[in-house]
């Protein structure tokens, strides 16, 4: 979940997908487009937050399926990695963080887990889903059915694939000392509400969160995007 890095990440799924008239590395545009998709990236974590706050207490399929209704994300499958990690929001917002501190906490707790290794990190999510589900109805009596990026038969724009394959690249910004210098990038726990004046709902951009590589017995298991 980390915004650390995502924007060199999706940039370069952008180049992968051979997106026209982007910038080459080197040119002084480079800059400008890493603030756009700076900002891009801070409301759309924005925008997940109240999404979540909506759909309080429907399960979490159903708080999936509005999350994705929004615009640019309409072509993101339900995953098993995007339910448990919506699991994991839900209960930190339970928790009742300070707004400037939430995706703090939340990047504590994922970062934790890895500590320990794939399957700590793994397991942290399984429990939390669990106990999500048992509170707020299984998903899988619902309408919306499970994805799978490693599906033959799962079809999706070029973008999404390239996405999907980067995701796990995504890494956390160190913390830093001091707010006085003037930064380029966002800190990961940093977030604001979308500007309507432009690109009202263009700020949607999927995270890399919902990446799951295949498990045993066909399960998928979440990966460390």
């Amino acid at each position: 979940m980390y915004a650390g890095t995502l924007g060199d990440v999706i940039l370069l799924a952008m180049r992968a997908s051979n997106i026209p008239d982007l910038p080459d590395a080197d040119s002084v545009h480079i800059d400008e487009l890493a603030a756009w998709l700076g900002t891009e990236i801070s409301q759309a974590r924005y925008a997940v937050k109240m999404k979540i706050i909506e759909n309080a207490r429907s399960n979490v399929a159903d708080m999936a399926a509005d999350l994705l209704s929004i615009s640019h994300a309409r072509q993101v499958p339900h995953t098993l990695g995007l339910y448990m990690r919506l699991a994991l929001l839900r209960r930190h917002l339970g928790l009742k963080h300070s707004a400037n501190a939430f995706w703090g906490k939340v990047d504590d707790e994922m970062e934790d887990a890895r500590k320990g290794g794939s399957q700590s990190f793994v397991d942290l999510l399984e429990v939390i889903y669990e106990d999500d589900v048992g509170e707020f109805k299984d998903p899988s009596i619902t309408e919306h059915r499970v994805k799978s990026f490693s599906d033959p038969t799962f079809t999706c724009p070029k973008w999404l694939r390239e996405l999907y394959k980067v995701a796990p690249q995504v890494k956390r910004l160190p913390k830093q000392k001091s707010k006085k210098r003037k930064r380029a990038v966002r800190a990961d726990d940093e977030e604001e509400a979308p500007d309507h004046s432009s690109h009202e709902e263009d700020n949607q951009i999927p995270e890399g969160d919902d990446q799951v590589p295949e498990g045993e017995g066909g399960l998928e298991t979440p990966s460390e995007s």
